[in-house]
């Protein structure tokens, strides 16, 4: 997909694990981890590497991301302190920003913090992207997701099965889709068009729960971490 470019928000804030950028994940920084992930999926696909854009507002991971030929974007304190822009603005904003140093029609937005969703997990999500988007009118955009069989309550009722004496086996519940941060994909102009980084019907990408693992708390962290030293 010589047309694409891949879109990598970065910044030093963090309300629950504080800087959440630099923690470890084996021997080295989600961010490193991530970068590293990247590096070889160009290569995978063949594209320069200079078509991962990289925002922050961290020195550190500027230098960083330099140093493996990444596009460096110096994000400014509106797009990146206390959430003074909204996630919308965001989108549209780093979209155009990247237009504006690389040529592409199709965006990968990803995230440090899924660190075991790597290089192959990307290739799939790129190749699954390709049939069931690029060459099909039924979706017009990407998401990787866990697809959950296990019972749901919301706002105090069930919200996938009856929670009574007709109670039925996990297999037989409806699924839920839990999106899991890894990846997200979709044509630049539908990015600009809707504001968001997903269109009106995406693609649910499963993958596989240990996989796909967000950190969002330092639960996560330690759970990721004892993922990847079974890897």
């Amino acid at each position: 997909m010589k047309n694409l470019a891949i879109i990598v928000p970065i910044r030093k804030g963090s309300s629950r694990i504080k800087d959440k950028y630099k923690v470890m994940i084996g021997d080295r920084s989600i961010t490193h981890n991530k970068f590293e992930q990247l590096a070889k999926l160009c290569e995978m696909i063949r594209i320069p590497k200079n078509k991962v854009f990289v925002s922050t507002d961290a020195v550190d991971v500027a230098g960083l991301a330099k140093e493996y030929g990444f596009t460096v974007h110096e994000r400014s304190d509106f797009y990146s302190s206390g959430h003074m822009a909204t996630f919308s603005e965001l989108v549209v904003h780093l979209v155009q920003e990247a237009e504006k140093v690389i040529e592409f029609d199709e965006v990968l937005w990803t995230y440090p913090v899924t660190p075991l969703f790597d290089e192959h997990q990307y290739y799939s999500a790129i190749m699954k992207y390709n049939d069931k988007v690029s060459h099909s009118n039924k979706y017009d955009s990407l998401v990787s997701v866990n697809i959950l069989n296990e019972y749901f309550w919301y706002k105090g009722k069930p919200l996938n099965y009856t929670g009574d004496k007709e109670h039925i086996y996990s297999q037989e519940l409806e699924p839920l889709i839990r999106v899991n941060n890894a990846c997200y994909m979709a044509p630049k102009q539908t990015m600009l068009d809707k504001e968001y980084f997903l269109g009106d019907v995406p693609y649910f990408f499963d993958t596989p729960k240990m996989l796909s693992v967000d950190i969002d708390t330092l639960e996560d962290l330690e759970l990721a971490n004892n993922i990847i030293k079974t890897l």
